[in-house]
Formats: structure tokens, sequence, C-alpha cells
């Protein structure tokens, strides 16, 4: 309590009156400014279309000065604008009297780099040692594709010790949109720096990696110095919640290895269940029947999308998201997981298959226990990088874990799905891709479909215990198969977004 996250400056330019004038800059900037002023222990300076070079480097000197006085986790800069980058590898933003877009004695005097920036908050602080980390964000072009693309660059002796990172929407050479891809994934309502409990690095990843996806491609340098666990508006109201539901839902796991049913039969989770609590702090209000009413309509949502006929491949996707969630499955670096993590619910479909199909190729993901059953199964390891082969090795584990304590029928389900799909033709024959992905949806989308006594699949199997754990909500713990986890996660994705967008 009294903590200070983040102390801003945001600058936003547009009335340039010599070239270019832009539209977005200054509402991008003021915006920035005001979702930081809404957010508890953070405060935020704004400036609007600076006409001259001091002018910018006095508000910079002024936030150091007051991060001396009363020091925050982290000191913010923003500026959205018009930008160019300097042969010797710096970034310089333009202010409004800027006469051309170009590097010469004659803007010289219109230009504010990095480095000027660094030194004009040095000179501010009686104690560079002692400021706080500094994020630097630029919203602007960077023409000029000359030079080192080194923060180093921007250095002076003065400034070598203060911690900054720098964060760009664009790369060399390019130029960036007036109505910003960039700002609006790092304002995303779901992922971006102001989203309920967010951590600040982890939502700036997030934009970057949305940035790949386009032409405009965002830099960013010397994340590390961003606090690890910084977070704009957290909520510790959830945390110490969750807390007591992880402990509850521990107890669930351990209290036994299969839940005492005497009903129990095929379509009843085996001793590998996963134990999923779902939890609702408006629940407290509404009341406990109503809470289970949601649950359960939320699960017969995510187990009868299964069938929805839109993407292709719908079904093999989910095998997809389950395979990526086995503690066996590794990934290359923290940034490629937390994109499964996040966008591989958003892009199932073609889209997914692609994408793993680049990364376990690239062994950006892989998984020795898959690789070493294809070899063992198939007696090849070309084709053991690949989403069919993720496909094929979640579906028999999955069988096997949902009918653990039914050896026959796992015996029986795992012959029918080698005899109906003949992957094998796949490893060791001529069928492509795309005709083993529809020959395994086909079988599984028939499998998925309730029998003819109205029971799902064993691998759909969910059981919803009674009330566990007392946090002043309303909570309730869920024994699932990792298929029905993963189309849950799907459909509370998709509620999320539909909420957000509201």
């Amino acid at each position: 309590r009294g903590t200070r996250h983040v102390k801003a400056l945001c600058i936003g330019a547009d009335a340039y009156t010599h070239i270019a004038p832009l539209v977005e800059a200054v509402k991008d900037a003021r915006r920035i400014h005001r979702e930081l002023e809404d957010s508890p222990g953070c405060s935020s300076s704004f400036l609007a279309n600076p006409t001259t070079r001091q002018s910018m480097l006095d508000m910079l000197s002024s936030l150091a000065m007051d991060c001396q006085t009363k020091r925050p986790e982290l000191m913010l800069v923003f500026y959205a604008g018009h930008a160019i980058q300097l042969s010797s590898g710096e970034i310089a933003m333009l202010t409004c009297d800027v006469v051309r877009p170009e590097v010469s004695e004659e803007t010289r005097g219109s230009r504010v780099t990095v480095g000027d920036a660094l030194s004009a908050m040095a000179a501010g602080a009686e104690n560079v040692e002692g400021l706080p980390p500094l994020l630097v964000i630029i919203d602007a072009c960077r023409d000029e594709a000359q030079g080192r693309e080194r923060i180093e660059s921007e250095r002076t002796n003065r400034t070598r010790s203060m911690k900054v990172s720098l964060f760009l929407s664009c790369s060399r050479g390019q130029r960036a949109d007036d109505e910003s891809a960039f700002l609006r994934d790092l304002l995303d309502k779901e992922h971006g720096m102001f989203a309920r409990n967010m951590r600040l690095k982890q939502a700036i990843e997030h934009a970057m990696l949305e940035s790949l996806r386009r032409e405009q491609v965002a830099v960013s340098f010397c994340t590390v110095f961003i606090p690890e666990g910084l977070c704009i508006r957290p909520d510790p109201t959830v945390p110490r919640d969750i807390q007591q539901i992880q402990q509850g839902a521990r107890r669930v796991a351990e209290s036994s290895r299969r839940l005492e049913d005497p009903t129990a039969g095929p379509t009843s989770p085996g001793p590998a269940a996963e134990v999923v609590a779902g939890y609702s702090p408006a629940a407290a209000g509404t009341g406990a029947d109503a809470f289970r009413s949601s649950i359960l309509g939320l699960l017969q949502e995510s187990l009868g999308s299964l069938l929805e006929e839109s993407p292709r491949w719908r079904v093999c996707s989910m095998f997809v998201l389950v395979f990526l969630r086995y503690e066996g499955t590794r990934y290359g670096t923290q940034a490629t997981r937390r994109y499964y993590q996040t966008r591989s619910k958003k892009r199932l479909g073609p889209d997914l298959i692609r994408a793993v199909n680049g990364h376990m190729s690239r062994n950006e993901i892989r998984s020795e226990e898959l690789e070493q059953w294809v070899q063992e199964t198939y007696e090849t390891s070309t084709r053991g990088k690949t989403a069919v082969a993720a496909i094929d090795f979640a579906v028999r584990e999955e069988i096997r874990r949902s009918l653990s304590h039914m050896p026959e029928e796992a015996r029986s389900e795992l012959r029918l799905w080698e005899e109906d799909v003949r992957l094998r033709d796949f490893y060791e024959g001529d069928m492509t891709e795309e005709e083993a992905l529809d020959e395994a949806e086909e079988y599984l989308r028939d499998k998925m479909t309730a029998d003819q006594d109205g029971r799902l699949s064993p691998l759909l199997a969910v059981h919803v215990l009674s009330r566990v754990v007392e946090t002043g909500s309303f909570v309730t713990f869920l024994k699932m198969t990792r298929l029905s986890c993963a189309c849950l996660s799907v459909a509370l994705a998709k509620r999320v977004r539909a909420t957000l967008d509201e």
C-alpha cells in the first residue's frame, strides 16, 4: 500500500508545421497517460505537440528529478510521433517545428535522440545510480536504415549506469502506421499492459510476438531491466483466493486416485484426471446454484464446440493443445511457451497446425518422448517432428489415461484407432499430411458424438465435485480429462474475448 509502481511521461506529436501531420499520435499518448493516471500507484505527465527540443528535454529532466524523491519501481517514457534513425544508430524523435524528416544540420535543433533523453534525465538526477529502471517506448517510423542497432550507441559515460529498456514499434527502415497496430496490441484488454494482474514484461512480449505477424515488426532491447513482477493493475484479492484454491486442488488430487463413485464407468474420469477449479467472486452474491448452473452450461458449450464445422481439423487441434501441455513438451524460449499458452486458443485449425509444424521442425518445440515413440513404433524419425505425430501420440496417451482403470477397454480403443485411421501410411507410405489429418478428424469427430445411450467418449469425461474451499467466493472443483480441459480453456478464452469486446 502506498507503493509507487510507475512514474511516466507521455509525449504525442502530430501537429507538424513543415512535414506531413499525423492524426492519432497525440490521442495515443493521451490514452496511455490516462490509463496510467487511472492505475493506483501510478502517475503520469503529458506533453502534446512539443514545438522545441528543449521543451522535451525539460520534461524528461523533471521526470528524473521527481523519481529521486519518490522512487517508483519503474520510469516510463512513451513517445508517439515522427522519428528517424541516424547513421550513428541513434533513434531521433522529432519535435513539431522540424523542417524536413531527414538527417541534416537544419534539423539538429528539432530532434531528440534516446541518448539526449538519457542525458537530460541524468542531469535532472542528483544520483544517477539511484534512479529506478527506465522503459522507453517509441511508436514512430525509422526511415533511415543505417547504423548500428544497439542501445549502447545512445549512452554516455554519465548515463551508462542507467538501467534502460527500449521498445520500438518498427524495425530499421520501416514506417509506422498512424493507426498503430502496435499500440492496439500493447493495450489489448486481455494481454496488454493495463490488463488486470498482467505483468508488464509479459504484456510487452505479447505485443512483440503479435508484431511478427505483420510487416511492421517491433524491436526490443534490454527488457531484462523491467522489474520481473511489476504489474500496473494488480488485484491482490484474486492471488490470495487462487493460493487457497491451489491448496484445495492439491487436497482433492491427493485425497484419492479415483473418485469413489458407485456409478463410475467408461465415461467417468480415470485416476489420471486433471483437477480444475471453477472460481467466481460474483457467485458469493448470486448463490451456489446459479454458479453451478453456469459451470455446467459452460461445460456443455465447450464440449459441444468440438462438433462445430469450422475451422477445419478442429478436433485434431484440441489434441495438439493437449500435446502442448504435456510435461515432456519443451519450448526453445519462454516467449514461445507464452505464445502457445495465450494465442493458440484463438488459432485453431490449419493456422495452429501450420504454426506447430514450423516450430517443431526448427526444434523450438520438441518432445523426446514423442520422437522416441515414433522411432520405436514406426521405425522412422523423418516425420517425428510434425503436428500429425503429436496428434497420434496425444490420442494414444489420452486413451490410456482416461481408461487406465479399464485396461481391456483401453486396448480395444487403441486397436480401433490404429485400424481405422491407418497413420502408418503417413509415416511409411505416401499418405500426405492433409489426408492424415482428414482421416484423424473424421474418426475423432465420430468418437466425440454421444452414443445411443447418450454417453460421451471417455476422452471427454467430466465430474463436477462439490464446494471444497472457503475463500469468501464460491469455488467448485471438476475432475476432467486433458481433452475436456482443452475444450474448456478454448471456450473460456472465447467468452473472455467477447466480454472484453463489450
